[in-house]
C-alpha cells in the first residue's frame, strides 16, 4: 500500500477537484481521509488516499 496526498481548494477548485476524481477512479482506493484548512481565501481540502500499489482498475469487458 502507498499513500498519495492532495490539496483541493476550497474557492475555484473544479479543475483540481476533477483531476482528483480522475486518478481515485483509476486506483484500487483503500481508505481516504481529509481534513478542511480554514485560511480565509487560501481554504482547502487536505486528504490522504491509501491506495494498494501497482494495482489500478482492470478494463471492463465490452
Amino acid at each position: 500500500m502507498s499513500l498519495h496526498f492532495f490539496a483541493v481548494p476550497a474557492l475555484d477548485g473544479g479543475s483540481a477537484e476533477e483531476a482528483l476524481n480522475r486518478w481515485l477512479f483509476a486506483q484500487r482506493v483503500v481508505q481516504i481521509e481529509r481534513q478542511f484548512v480554514a485560511d480565509e481565501t487560501r481554504s482547502f481540502w487536505a486528504m490522504c488516499a491509501t491506495v494498494i500499489s501497482g494495482a489500478g482498475r482492470k478494463a471492463r469487458a465490452p
